[in-house]
């Protein structure tokens, strides 16, 4: 299903969004000048963590890699020391400033309008999909800049809150497979934060062996 919302949905994100304590998941997770704070980074220590338990067989120490919607760097830090290098897109300024911080070379903005001038062999997007309006453009981005894979997990079967809460795409675990097409899906499993699915998929045009 999707929802129509009439506002920007950039500035939405990067001054609404994360201002908007339904999805803050402890107190104090930012200063007074609204940057994040190390409660920021603890209440989500457990999700990466599980995220990383969950993808690891298909990371290697030589991968390049690439997290679109970054969030404050969190899952980049404890995906740091496994591969080659990380980089970042966020569309927050204050959490793309935190992914500064963190030491990792970061892209502020709408990650469709980004140019780049080099792929990655893994890029991810958690949670990120269904904040954004052209999903199928967003995909087949995505999937042009991986070399190996595109890894992604989004939330399903949802309810659909009266006021709007980012979420322009509500899928299911059918309208997800046809949205990446299943020719392309390597895996699909149950995802960290749960109702969600995380999915590895392979770009457009690969050889089925990796």
């Amino acid at each position: 299903m999707f929802r129509l919302f009439d506002g920007d949905p950039i500035q939405y994100h990067a001054l609404e969004y994360r201002s908007d304590r339904r999805f803050q998941r402890t107190e104090h997770e930012f200063d007074e000048n609204g940057a994040p704070t190390e409660h920021f980074h603890s209440a989500r220590q457990k999700i990466v963590e599980d995220r990383w338990n969950a993808i690891q067989q298909y990371i290697s120490q030589d991968d390049s890699c690439l997290d679109i919607g970054a969030g404050g760097g969190t899952f980049a830090k404890q995906l740091d020391e496994h591969v080659k290098n990380i980089d970042c897109t966020e569309v927050n300024p204050r959490l793309a400033a935190e992914c500064k911080r963190l030491g990792f070379n970061t892209s502020e903005g709408d990650f469709l309008e980004m140019t780049f001038s080099k792929k990655y062999d893994i890029v991810f997007a958690w949670h990120v999909l269904e904040h954004i309006p052209d999903a199928a453009q967003f995909i087949e981005k995505a999937s042009r800049l991986a070399r190996k894979l595109f890894i992604l997990e989004i939330p399903i079967n949802r309810a659909i809150p009266e006021k709007f809460d980012g979420h322009y795409h509500h899928f299911t675990n059918v309208s997800l497979r046809l949205m990446l097409r299943e020719p392309n899906i390597i895996s699909v499993m149950h995802g960290v934060q749960a109702p969600a699915l995380l999915a590895i998929v392979r770009p457009s045009g690969r050889n089925k062996q990796l």
